[in-house]
């Protein structure tokens, strides 16, 4: 008999303390951005993420890559946070950075083994805008467009450009599209010290436009995205940087116009 009074004396502490633990426990049922979206095309992180619990929290902790950054305190009846790093400098790049945003709850009270917080994370991906600008041809009536975006992570050189020319005039152009770009090394001070590698002008595409009566002619050009991988060996230590150019021009006769 008191054997079996020990069995369900042990039987009811490890009941008490299982429901203890499950008490403890928290879970994240919602978390998103809750300004922009998985996408930023403003350059730089600029970003707002939410989390709801299911019971109130003691501290909600914020990371961005598996860095920590913040924390959101709690109460007894907050199950809301807002996480909002838009003063620290994580920026985009032509081809888009990805960001991994993460969210670790803590319950108002902990089980013995301190392992009741959970767990949430979503990635936004961020896109620099390209420099863009227009000008109106005052030789050939041609509108000239170009626009160019570099970006560098670390080791690849990323580019996209995209140039076009539209024609009001009734007499015929020519037009003609160019883009370079290279890789400079820079010195601990910011100066040039090399050319690592060029792209030389070249990547070129031309031909004629001729407006109809009323209408205007156009004529696009977006090369393929170009980027160039710079491992395996090619890079010393140190920051580098990418220039870009990219070139409309029309010309009539010996009436040119160039944009860049």
């Amino acid at each position: 008999m008191k054997s079996l009074k020990l069995i369900a004396l042990a039987l009811a502490i490890t009941c008490l303390f299982g429901l203890t633990h499950s008490e403890a426990d928290i879970d994240i049922v919602e978390m998103y951005p809750s300004y922009g979206g998985y996408y930023d095309y403003t350059g730089n992180l600029y970003h707002s993420a939410y989390v709801k619990t299911d019971e109130p929290f003691f501290m909600i902790d914020w990371y961005i890559d598996g860095k920590y950054i913040d924390s959101s305190w709690g109460d007894n009846v907050t199950t809301d946070a807002y996480f909002s790093p838009n003063n620290l400098d994580y920026p985009g790049s032509p081809f888009g950075i990805s960001y991994t945003i993460e969210a670790r709850a803590w319950p108002l009270e902990n089980d013995a083994d301190g392992d009741d917080s959970d767990t949430e994370s979503y990635s936004v991906t961020v896109y620099t805008y390209p420099k863009t600008e227009t000008q109106f041809g005052n030789h050939t009536g041609a509108e000239l467009y170009a626009s160019i975006d570099v970006g560098w992570n670390g080791h690849t050189a990323e580019v996209t450009a995209s140039a076009s020319v539209k024609h009001y005039g009734q007499n015929q152009i020519g037009y003609g599209f160019n883009l370079g770009y290279k890789v400079v090394r820079l010195t601990p001070n910011g100066n040039w010290a090399a050319d690592l590698w060029t792209q030389p002008p070249g990547l070129w595409r031309g031909g004629a436009l001729k407006a109809e009566k009323g209408e205007f002619d156009i004529a696009y050009y977006t090369p393929d995205s170009n980027s160039m991988d710079l491992r395996g060996g090619r890079l010393d230590p140190g920051d580098y940087r990418v220039e870009g150019q990219v070139t409309a021009s029309a010309n009539i006769g010996k009436n040119v116009d160039n944009h860049t």
